[in-house]
């Protein structure tokens, strides 16, 4: 039934002029080009403080990083009774800064001492100390988390360093906070390797949020020069890693850097650690062509140095990087790298 001759003329009007805006919006909507919808940032970042470019380039793509971890909080090495003590401060920019952006905020606590983490994990009245400050750290601070960076213990602290965790994940939770640990990469769990061994991944997944692999180190500072995160030794751990519980809880972590390693590497001639804006000029320098290698999937150049030793330089660029974060994404984790600052700036373009 049609009512209209009996509303008032005005309300006729008004709903009239109504009808022919809702017309008009809804063509224009038709028209316009639906923007893609945005994914959410989950690269999960370190931040090293010492290196201002490292603050700079999370300031230039904040909206690609979802966490990070600044590089704030060291353990004491010092033989006495500061061994294990909480070293190093906030840095009030940095803080600031992530969370006026709403990224994740984790401090790093760093310890890579033998001794000294044994004590932390071991002795009784410093692992209880230790426990109580780190949860004051990131109360007072009012941080999203933590992030544990403890490595060169030996395997035989493996339930020791699961103790810690669970424990210090269970403050951090009652407080409201997070806890993320590091842990060094492998293809199978081997409880007596000398590095990896310490690491139960299981165990560690079920009491802290963030299980950090760190991909990377297949050679090392004192090792024979070769790739950094060498292509079939990476898709193994991230292989492997899949094959675990609690696969949501991990973030398979790709390096930015490479070595250059003179005279064959080793304890004798140790490799120096460069960042990819160093390598390439250095290669200018030296008038060499780096060369992609298509089985590590990685960058890699030799020359004669000034010191007339032949040196050897593998190093990530961005489509190394790419590389491994494409593949741990295929594989349901999200990415994560050591760390931000003069790395291969076309890496964010092909982030996304």
């Amino acid at each position: 039934m049609d009512v209209t001759p009996t509303l008032p003329r005005r309300l006729v009007a008004a709903l009239l002029a109504l009808v022919a805006v809702a017309a008009l919006l809804t063509a224009a909507s038709v028209r316009a080009p639906v923007a893609a919808a945005q994914a959410p940032a989950t690269l999960h970042a370190f931040v090293l403080v010492s290196d201002p470019s490292s603050f700079r380039n999370l300031q230039e793509h904040a909206d690609q990083v979802g966490t990070i971890y600044p590089t704030y909080f060291h353990c004491d090495r010092t033989a006495g009774p500061t061994n294990g003590q909480i070293l190093g401060s906030d840095d009030s920019q940095i803080s600031a800064f992530a969370r006026e952006r709403g990224i994740t905020l984790m401090p790093r606590f760093d310890c890579q001492h033998r001794a000294t983490l044994h004590a932390i994990l071991t002795d009784a009245a410093l692992r209880q100390r230790t426990l109580e400050e780190l949860t004051a750290l990131v109360t007072s601070h009012d941080y999203d988390g933590l992030n544990l960076d403890f490595e060169a213990a030996p395997p035989t602290d493996r339930d020791a360093l699961t103790s810690f965790v669970t424990d210090l994940a269970a403050r951090l939770h009652d407080a409201g906070a997070r806890l993320s640990i590091c842990v060094s990469a492998k293809q199978r769990d081997d409880p007596a390797h000398p590095r990896s061994g310490l690491y139960d991944y299981s165990a560690l997944a079920r009491a802290a949020d963030t299980i950090f692999v760190m991909a990377w180190g297949i050679h090392w500072q004192t090792s024979a020069p070769g790739p950094i995160a060498d292509w079939p030794w990476y898709t193994g751990v991230v292989d492997y890693v899949a094959s675990l519980p609690d696969p949501e809880r991990y973030v398979i972590g790709a390096p930015l850097y490479g070595f250059d390693w003179p005279d064959g590497g080793g304890r004798a001639h140790p490799g120096v650690a460069l960042q990819y804006a160093d390598v390439v000029a250095s290669a200018d320098r030296v008038g060499a062509t780096p060369q992609f290698d298509p089985a590590a999937h990685e960058m890699h150049f030799d020359y004669t140095g000034a010191d007339a030793l032949p040196h050897q330089v593998w190093f990530m660029n961005a489509r190394a990087v790419l590389d491994r974060f494409g593949y741990a994404r295929d594989r349901g984790f999200s990415p994560g790298a050591w760390r931000l600052g003069r790395e291969d700036q076309a890496l964010w373009t092909g982030l996304g």
